[in-house]
């Protein structure tokens, strides 16, 4: 998994690891999930461009989960494109409101041309604190660490779904709220 600033630089790298359930005062956390078909979609040679824009209001990214994907990559210049080259993530905003890529490299052995896949697998981002915009959306992004320079497609998923689970994060309403109700609750005293 790469982490790149919206400047395009690498600035950390991370094991995949499994999502796991978190705690919190009022019980468990509901986790929700958008699922986005990557049939059909090709991606570029060169920096990571926007695929789509998922709705998913203020939220906080638990997860990014990939199933069944399939990729095809292209002979566009005589030198083909390979698997290993391929990236798909999203762009969500940190705490500090910078926008940051998250990438993962699905096929990293695949140092070839030809049709890969399916595999599936999953990145738990929970604890990087990415958000959604002001707007609710993340974007998915995919890209290709090689330029062939023909601005033809390096590849084509064709088949899988890219998965954005996360968590809803109330209202500033809300919590306003709960905290006047925890201010309000008599205390009790110890004899």
């Amino acid at each position: 998994m790469f982490r790149v600033k919206s400047s395009g630089v690498v600035v950390a790298c991370a094991a995949m690891l499994g999502l796991s359930s978190v705690g919190s005062a009022g019980g468990t956390q509901t986790y929700k999930e958008v699922i986005f078909d990557l049939t059909g979609v090709t991606y570029l040679g060169g920096p990571p461009a926007i695929t789509a824009e998922l709705e998913i209001g203020p939220a906080q990214v638990a997860e990014l989960r990939w199933d069944n994907v399939v990729l095809e990559t292209f002979d566009n210049t005589g030198i083909p494109n390979w698997g290993s080259e391929a990236f798909f993530g999203f762009q969500a905003v940190t705490e500090a409101s910078e926008l940051e890529i998250v990438m993962v490299q699905p096929f990293p052995d695949a140092n070839s041309d030809g049709t890969f896949g399916p595999i599936s697998g999953s990145l738990d981002v929970e604890l990087d604190n990415l958000f959604s915009t002001t707007e609710g959306r993340v974007s998915l992004v995919t890209a290709s660490s090689w330029v062939d320079g023909s601005g033809l497609p390096a590849g084509q998923y064709t088949q899988g779904s890219l998965v954005i689970r996360y968590v809803v994060l109330p209202a500033p309403g809300a919590l306003a709220l709960l905290g006047l109700a925890g201010l309000a609750a008599p205390r009790r005293r110890r004899a």
